[in-house]
């Protein structure tokens, strides 16, 4: 009996002090992800024809937490890097240094995967194609190399809808 107690009570002890192994927080991601939704407008260009956004966007930062260079993968069109780059001083990337800072990952490079689905009601809705996934995954023709730090996801869908003429 002694010796049930006695396993009992170090049971007990070990469930009140083993803890999982803290990663440390990301708690600003809805503060970057608000500020770059609350400014994207999406291109008419590709909204029209029904053309989705599937990128990733890829981050690095200078020791005071300035953006040192903004990339984006193969699968990134033209008029959606002109977007981002045209509100990109209203993005709040700061929320991501702080995260990374958290993290002690500040060094990394962050990667960002996007996917803005688009459709005009009644017409088209976008669909993802083998060659946006090919191309998802590379930079210039080339995939990625080196220690990345791989940040939560941006998911949206807009639709439009055309008035009834």
């Amino acid at each position: 009996m002694k010796a049930i107690k006695f396993i009992l009570i170090i049971i007990f002890a070990m469930v009140n002090s083993v803890y999982a192994q803290d990663k440390g927080k990301i708690d600003n991601f809805k503060k970057f992800e608000n500020s770059f939704l609350r400014n994207f407008k999406y291109p008419a260009q590709l909204q029209e024809r029904c053309i989705p956004i599937l990128t990733l966007m890829v981050i690095s930062f200078d020791q005071s937490g300035k953006i040192k260079s903004l990339r984006f993968s193969d699968s990134a069109y033209p008029q959606f890097i002109a977007e981002v780059q045209r509100i990109r001083d209203n993005i709040d990337f700061e929320s991501l240094y702080m995260d990374l800072k958290s993290l002690g990952k500040e060094n990394e490079k962050i990667i960002i995967p996007i996917q803005i689905d688009t459709g005009v009601f009644g017409e088209c809705e976008s669909g993802i194609f083998q060659f946006d996934l090919i191309n998802l995954y590379l930079f210039e023709n080339k995939p990625l190399q080196g220690k990345y730090f791989l940040y939560h996801k941006i998911l949206s869908k807009i639709f439009m809808a055309r008035a009834i003429s």
